[in-house]
């Protein structure tokens, strides 16, 4: 039954999507580029012609964009040419290497910028571009990152970590989140470090952040979450404080321990990885949407990703309450997609109250999309490299 009602769902926004008009937005996260993503997933997954037009289609728009663009992940030029790299290793488009190297020196240009603003944030900064050159083998650049983040990082307590500032609070914060925080600095490094750069200084910053969050842990049962979502710098203290968090990818304990988890394989630590996925376990059973902080389909914290990340545990682990813990969020995930009028059902409550219709992988129907084509088909997951997960 839940297969059949994630296939119908699948058509909805597939439809929506194959007729989507170009914005002329290059966002990965936010805009055109996450809908290629889509189409060429759902191409590998059904070899349905549709996908594959669209995609292309797509890419010509967005190839004669003279849209104002970033260099960030998230929304600009680092995240689009990552798209573009993911598709000639597919194998559904040919690149002139000489295209690439344009894009390498746009970058380059954009992230001493982002080093000299000391902005190293994985969505917007040095890190968001660095994701980029790990993906292509530049070498040389993500060293340069790696010495400037070694030469930045505070080590007080024997841990490791990076102030923060929150525009929205207006204060400095130690972010534990996977899209803004040490999670994801940690995976950067992990992924650095497992390419032979700067063995010496990833592997003192990946013990640090590894003992950030060990003094970090909190009791579930009194907070609602393993680790806090962020604490101010003024007064920090390990372990002196009692901090909520929502069970989210971007910021919560789903995301985070799901990319510590991954960190500690990817190195080999055996005993640290079986102790993220004890941890992981316990929110398994944290189903309660209210309680979870859980508002909405969407990827960025809502019950898609849940439904995505625990189904990749259950296939790796294949642990029972895994595969539960996914069904239960993919059936909500359906259930949240029944608001009339809006794009396949689901809207996007702004934060200031008010619903919109969102394509955006990140906040839209495009990042719902992906997930059920993950859920329905045995697609490669590779592409969740883009969302740090892999």
């Amino acid at each position: 039954m839940l297969h059949i009602r994630l296939q119908d769902k699948l058509k909805e926004i597939s439809d929506v999507l194959c007729s989507y008009k170009a914005s002329g937005s290059i966002g990965l996260y936010d805009g055109d580029a996450g809908v290629v993503l889509f189409c060429a997933l759902g191409y590998l997954a059904t070899k349905e012609e549709l996908y594959l037009n669209k995609a292309y289609q797509l890419l010509d728009a967005l190839d004669d964009t003279d849209s104002m663009v970033t260099n960030s992940f998230c929304s600009g030029i680092a995240g689009y040419a990552w798209l573009l790299n993911y598709l000639v290793n597919t194998h559904l488009i040919e690149i002139d290497r000489e295209c690439f190297c344009q894009i390498d020196n746009a970058l380059r240009d954009g992230l001493r910028r982002a080093i000299d603003n000391n902005n190293y944030d994985q969505l917007h900064g040095a890190i968001s571009i660095g994701r980029y050159f790990l993906s292509v083998d530049r070498l040389a650049e993500c060293a340069i990152i790696i010495d400037n983040l070694y030469d930045a990082r505070e080590t007080d307590f024997e841990e490791v970590k990076w102030p923060t500032y929150n525009s929205f609070w207006k204060v400095w914060k130690y972010d534990f989140g996977l899209a803004h925080g040490m999670a994801g600095y940690l995976y950067f490094i992990v992924k650095c470090y497992l390419k032979g750069i700067r063995k010496d200084k990833c592997r003192t910053m990946i013990d640090g952040i590894f003992n950030l969050y060990d003094h970090n842990t909190q009791a579930l049962q009194q907070t609602n979450s393993i680790y806090p979502a962020s604490l101010p710098i003024e007064d920090y203290y390990p372990k002196d404080h009692r901090a909520k968090a929502r069970l989210a990818w971007c910021y919560g304990d789903a995301g985070t321990l799901y990319s510590l988890y991954k960190s500690a394989l990817l190195l080999k630590r055996k005993a640290t990885a079986d102790y993220f996925l004890s941890k992981l376990e316990l929110i398994a059973h944290r189903i309660d949407p209210y309680d979870c902080g859980v508002e909405d389909a969407f990827f960025c914290h809502g019950t898609s990703f849940l439904a995505y990340a625990f189904k990749r545990l259950s296939i790796e682990t294949q642990l029972e309450c895994f595969s539960n813990a996914s069904e239960h969020w993919a059936w909500l995930t359906l259930q949240f997609g029944s608001a009339r009028g809006h794009l396949a059902g689901y809207r996007y409550i702004r934060y200031d109250g008010c619903p919109k219709d969102s394509i955006g992988l990140l906040e839209g129907i495009t990042g719902i999309g992906i997930v059920l084509l993950s859920l329905i088909f045995n697609i490669d997951s590779a592409w969740d490299e883009c969302m740090m997960l892999s």
